[in-house]
């Protein structure tokens, strides 16, 4: 099962960091299938190994949000700045993510309570602006609620 939509606005611990493009949020599970005698089909099956993962792209994302996303520091002000990543540093983990978008006149709010960003692609185009685009994975967190989705 996935959920996409289009655009929206990606929202990382409180602050709006990117206006996004092409959202896919995947619901994944493996399944344990029991079988007795001779049977060819399973008679019963047990899900397990649970996962939220998903992939975005972004236009407009502010510099800062680098650093949540994928680690490093940086210095910024008045929209500009520097961001580094050193040999020893690595993406933040459990941060909340909020994807949002309107269509048709109804907005669509997907909170994420704790995620690990995986990658972050920096797509540089001749005829186009930066487009990162990344993949991200939700994680446990102590309330027990990994996702909520509101419309």
């Amino acid at each position: 099962m996935a959920l996409q939509f289009g655009v929206g606005k990606l929202t990382v611990s409180g602050v709006a960091v990117a206006r996004l493009h092409n959202v896919t949020v995947n619901f994944n599970y493996d399944m344990a299938l029991m079988r007795g005698g001779n049977q060819i089909f399973a008679d019963a099956c047990q899900p397990f190994n649970g996962t939220i993962e998903g992939s975005f792209e972004a236009g407009e994302l502010v510099l800062s949000a680098i650093s949540d996303i994928i680690g490093g520091t940086g210095t910024y002000a008045a929209g500009s700045g520097t961001w580094t990543l050193s040999a020893t540093q690595f993406p933040v983990s459990g941060v909340q993510v909020i994807f949002s978008g309107v269509t048709d006149g109804i907005t669509c709010t997907v909170t994420l309570q704790a995620v690990r960003f995986n990658s972050l692609a920096l797509n540089f185009d001749r005829e186009n602006y930066l487009m990162p685009g990344g993949n991200f994975q939700c994680i446990g967190n102590t309330t027990d609620t990994l996702i909520s989705i509101q419309m």
